[in-house]
């Protein structure tokens, strides 16, 4: 399995809310990829305090978080299969569109 990281918070506040930092989350990724024999091929893809909330279009969103961007074209260009994150909350409110 080829995997990339995405990792993110909006603000320092919400990492000591929910104890997820970006470096915790990268931390917990890598352990499962490690465990699971996979390999890490792109990315980290880290989205340290970009909102994901309040976007009616995908490709807006693409455009103004250059992380997530970024990961949407290396998938495209084939350099990963499975984008891996902690929690899938990490996509606010993209993680329903």
């Amino acid at each position: 399995m080829r995997i990339a990281i995405l990792a993110g918070v909006s603000s320092d506040a919400q990492a000591k809310e929910d104890l997820q930092s970006i470096p915790d989350q990268v931390k917990n990724c890598r352990a499962y990829i490690k465990a699971n024999g996979a390999k890490e091929t792109a990315g980290p893809y880290i989205m340290d305090g970009y909102s994901r909330t309040g976007y009616d279009s995908l490709d807006l969103a693409l455009k103004e978080i250059p992380p997530l961007g970024q990961a949407v074209k290396d998938a495209a260009d084939n350099k990963y299969d499975i984008l891996l994150m902690d929690n899938f909350d990490r996509l606010g409110d993209l993680g329903g569109a």
